[in-house]
């Protein structure tokens, strides 16, 4: 599976650093948190936690005002804590969990 996580995160990120040519940023956030959840359910936990982070970034400039947004930043906030929980960091663990809520 890693072939298929690889070629879906490039294509994530090429399409991400092309968002102002009109596509959805909260989408593309969505679609990261969906490749980390890959990473994550194959072992690679690094790539995830960079996946999610990602999608992170796509939707903080938007999350206050845009409900999309604050859901998607909300879910990438939680899936990189466990993340990070996991990875036994749990510094970023508390800070993804508290900035979620």
């Amino acid at each position: 599976l890693e072939p298929l996580h690889a070629a879906l995160m490039s294509y994530y990120q090429e399409v991400s650093e092309r968002a102002g040519a009109g596509y959805d940023p909260v989408e593309l956030a969505d679609g990261f948190a969906v490749v980390g959840d890959l990473y994550r359910r194959t072992g690679d936990k690094t790539k995830a936690r960079d996946a999610y982070a990602k999608a992170e970034a796509l939707c903080r400039a938007r999350a206050s005002s845009d409900p999309k947004a604050r859901r998607a930043l909300a879910t990438a906030r939680l899936k990189g804590g466990r993340v990070a929980l996991e990875l036994g960091d749990e510094d970023a663990a508390r800070a993804a969990c508290d900035e979620a809520q």
